[in-house]
């Protein structure tokens, strides 16, 4: 069994995070603010608390033999804008080389499957239904998955607004198992790229990524949200209750965090940090064994 995140052999050392978290008291009443202070940087941080479907050692990451038939499946829905384009593709590769830049974007082969998706039409969350990613698999290569915001200047119309949610991708192998490579936008460690325009970009959480409407007048702006690389050959353990502090997007590390027990038990409160490069990565964890009364 494995960390969140395996780090790999290279020549170009990925440094361990300089991050640090402190917590000065560990007995606490339920219903009070528990405060971690923080120093140092870090590319990556995440905050399990130890409550039940919120464990670290949940989050554990195996390998397997072969590789199986790749399929993924997401929710979304949209804040209508005047101009009521559907600004919104969904894209697959499995060339993209893992640097996050304008450059390295455009270098890679993307095929657009966005017509083999649903797509929300309103606030209403949609089910886009399972989309099978066989077709793109190429032997002993990862997967990426990109959704794009392509909003299109206009004087006097606003664009739509996007949430996207819900994010799963599965293997199902020859002998019936069925492999949960990313079970969120956390186990897929999503990163934002702006390839044109600056007005906005996608905010990404361990749960959902979001766009913002671009404003009527607002210039061309093409931003993507691109996954990192899904090996089909490995999956995630179950936790789903992972809060998300600090990612490449937010352009710094944060220096506390609070967090509220509203049931007395015991607590292995885990903050994970991790540094992360197309050359692999490094993390560092802190655990807190919190008592609640």
């Amino acid at each position: 069994m494995m960390g969140v995140l395996v780090a790999s052999c290279s020549d170009i050392e990925v440094d361990t995070p300089s991050f640090e978290a402190n917590l000065e008291v560990l007995n606490y009443k339920a219903g009070d603010t528990v405060t971690f202070s923080f120093k140092g940087s870090t590319d990556y941080a995440y905050f399990f608390s130890g409550e039940l479907g919120k464990e670290y050692s949940k989050r554990a990451i195996f390998e397997n033999d072969v590789n199986g038939n790749a399929e993924f499946s997401f929710n979304s829905n949209v804040t209508p804008g005047d101009a009521g384009v559907n600004n919104l593709r969904v894209l697959v590769s499995n060339n993209f080389n893992s640097l996050y830049d304008k450059t390295n974007v455009e270098k890679a082969t993307w095929v657009d499957i966005t017509d083999k998706v649903k797509l929300g039409t309103s606030t209403n969350n949609v089910v886009s239904g399972v989309v099978d990613l066989t077709p793109y698999q190429a032997d002993d290569k990862p997967l990426f998955i990109a959704y794009r915001y392509l909003g299109q200047n206009n004087t006097t119309l606003k664009q739509q607004a996007w949430t996207v949610g819900l994010f799963s991708f599965k293997t199902k192998h020859p002998d019936g198992e069925v492999y949960v490579n990313a079970a969120s936008f956390y186990d897929a460690a999503f990163t934002s790229v702006d390839l044109n325009g600056g007005q906005a970009s996608w905010t990404v959480n361990s749960s959902t990524l979001t766009h913002v409407g671009l404003a009527a007048g607002s210039e061309d702006d093409d931003d993507w949200a691109i996954s990192k690389a899904i090996n089909l050959k490995s999956a995630v353990g179950d936790a789903t209750g992972v809060v998300t502090l600090r990612t490449l997007n937010t352009g710094f590390t944060p220096t506390s965090f609070s967090y509220v027990y509203e049931q007395p038990g015991t607590y292995k409160a885990t903050i994970v940090a991790v540094n992360a490069t197309s050359e692999g990565s490094r993390e560092k964890i802190k655990e807190f064994l919190i008592e609640v009364e």
